[in-house]
């Protein structure tokens, strides 16, 4: 009787894994990013490729995936993406998985200067509308608990483009005591502890007192180690950081690329995964209650005939170096431009008559109002009372 007791706990226990955490594997790479920014195609995102997994590499199974997991207190997101260096259909009874024919990445090889295993790259290009990337994570790992001092299973965020130096300088073991090391990723890992250049990884963030002297776990930082979940939440890891941001600062209008990969370290038994959370990945757009028309000259509303015409002159400190958006905007209509390069740009041409023919004809206040968007903000460029609109006007912006 007592077999059959424990037998059903068991079961119940399983069914109750299942019923919190679902991984969808099928999506493709596009549908993958979807999931965790608010608007693919307003984030210019491009050229998406995954040149290094466990499916590329005859596993058998996938290592990225969608997740949902549901009434689970232990783990702070309830969607997005994941990450792993095994089989992500396995989250909550994870067996060791991958074998040593599916090879590592050599930027993080010489991230902590051990040989990796087991990668998973998720890479693309982009083009920021704000001056900010940022990206809300989880690590977790099989290395917890009992081998944070020696097995760095490791991922990276590398950015690179306009602004970022290729060779960084990384604490890449934590010790105060110890140089940092220069290293060329091809761009800036952005997956490191809060204000400091220390990656994350088991070796960084644990809460053992025992590494020995010399290891890469003899310093840590155990406040950003989970205590409360880690062990005993629906996912079946040793361990997990608490949720940490990665970011780095962009020039909006140029092109990005970032590398997001993981690989475990040294071994390819004890398997690790980065989960990101749905709509933490912040690549900037253009406020939502904005309307945005691609292409100049400007799609006018079709009760607008073009008898008329305004030039606005944006000038190069509006927003130095970066691309700007324009907006036409007067009652309940308004009208967003593409990106206009500050750069290489003397004056755009407006033309319309304003509400000519329209139901809600404008009256004296009801004016049109150009603004530009500088990579955070809408800034107010020039005005215009439609009552006193000539047949031709010029505006010219103060900014």
């Amino acid at each position: 009787m007592k077999t059959h007791y424990i037998f059903m706990c068991l079961v119940l226990i399983n069914f109750s894994f299942a019923q919190n955490v679902t991984t969808n594997t099928s999506l493709t790479l596009n549908e993958m990013l979807e999931s965790i920014t608010t608007n693919l195609d307003c984030t210019s995102i491009s050229n998406i490729t995954s040149p290094n997994n466990a499916q590329l590499n005859a596993q058998g199974f996938s290592s990225y995936a969608s997740f949902d997991i549901q009434n689970e207190p232990n783990f702070p997101f309830d969607k997005g993406i994941v990450l792993s260096t095994a089989d992500v259909s396995q989250l909550t009874t994870m067996i060791s998985s991958g074998d040593s024919n599916w090879p590592g990445d050599p930027d993080l090889d010489i991230l902590h200067g051990q040989n990796t295993n087991n990668a998973t790259i998720l890479e693309f290009d982009f083009i920021p509308f704000r001056n900010q990337l940022s990206v809300d994570y989880v690590f977790v790992s099989k290395e917890y608990p009992n081998f944070v001092c020696n097995f760095a299973d490791t991922f990276a965020f590398i950015v690179s483009g306009p602004g970022i130096s290729n060779t960084n300088s990384y604490d890449h073991d934590a010790n105060p005591n110890t140089s940092d090391i220069s290293l060329d990723l091809g761009g800036i890992n952005i997956a490191t502890l809060p204000g400091t250049n220390i990656p994350v990884n088991p070796t960084n963030v644990h809460i053992n007192t025992n590494c020995a002297v010399g290891s890469l776990g003899e310093f840590n930082f155990p406040q950003y180690y989970d205590v409360q979940s880690s062990g005993n939440n629906v996912l079946d890891f040793g361990g997990q950081t608490i949720p940490l941001t990665a970011q780095v600062d962009l020039i909006p209008g140029q092109t990005y690329h970032i590398k997001l990969v993981i690989a475990d370290s040294l071994d390819t038994i004890f398997d690790s995964a980065v989960f990101i959370e749905t709509n933490s990945f912040v690549i900037g757009t253009i406020p939502e209650e904005l309307p945005y028309e691609p292409g100049l000259p400007v799609t006018l509303p079709e009760c607008w005939s073009t008898s008329n015409s305004a030039n606005f002159e944006v000038s190069n400190d509006c927003s130095p170096e970066t691309q700007n958006h324009l907006k036409l905007y007067g009652g309940t209509y308004s009208i967003t431009t593409a990106a206009v390069d500050v750069e290489g740009l003397s004056g755009v041409d407006i033309s319309f008559d304003l509400l000519n023919g329209c139901d809600d004809v404008a009256e004296a206040g009801e004016n049109l109002i150009i603004e530009y968007f500088d990579g955070n903000n809408w800034q107010f460029l020039d005005e215009i009372d439609p009552a006193n609109l000539p047949a031709s006007f010029n505006g010219q912006s103060n900014n």
